[in-house]
């Protein structure tokens, strides 16, 4: 976990971020590659897929990273009204 804890307090100095904050965020991108390739595992291992690189990438934009977008504009959005309340 030393190296986790490295990568969290450097998104700590980085992007004003709370450790709980931090600790997220790194969890949500480790979780984003994690997911990305096993889907790449999985279109790389089907025999039926053509260009299965240019398929685990669409499907990658399509399906997986929206929803980590999301998630990561909700820590985004915490961070601002903390920082600025008066907007």
């Amino acid at each position: 976990m030393e190296e986790g804890r490295e990568h969290i307090e450097d998104l700590m100095r980085r992007y004003g971020y709370e450790e709980r904050e931090a600790e997220v965020a790194y969890h949500l991108g480790r979780a984003q590659d994690l997911l990305a390739e096993m889907h790449e595992e999985s279109f790389s291992l089907s025999e039926t897929v053509a260009l299965p690189g240019l398929r685990a990438s669409m499907y990658r934009m399509a399906f997986v990273e929206p929803h980590f977008r999301a998630l990561f504009a909700l820590l985004d959005r915490r961070v601002l009204e903390r920082n600025y309340p008066e907007r």
